[in-house]
């Protein structure tokens, strides 16, 4: 009973950085205008990976708001979510480094 309240708590957490993040990716401005094609290119992986990253983070989300409360299954939803997080992150990171490089 124990190691499913910790494994629960580790869920919820997981859920609200995932919603946290899924939401600010949403207020992400990139309409910027470039002049030069590598501009226009670097707009357009940066606005892919913004994509990317949402949908990595709503995916996680969803998933631990439709995972059973059963020991395996919320283990093996955190493990996955971890990923998930992660690639998002990576993602978030790549669009907001491109922006940067557009605003210079």
């Amino acid at each position: 009973m124990d190691e499913e309240r910790q494994e629960l708590r580790r869920l919820v957490h997981r859920h609200l950085v995932a919603t946290v993040l899924a939401i600010s990716t949403v207020f992400i401005d990139l309409d910027l205008k470039p002049d030069l094609k590598s501009g226009r290119r670097a707009l357009a992986c940066a606005s892919v990976c913004k994509t990317l990253a949402e949908l990595c983070f709503t995916m996680v989300a969803v998933r631990i708001a439709r995972t059973p409360v059963v020991m395996e299954s919320m283990r093996k939803s955190r493990e996955a979510c971890d990923v998930y997080l992660s690639l998002g992150s990576v993602y978030l990171l790549i669009s907001l480094a491109l922006s940067v490089y557009l605003r210079c």
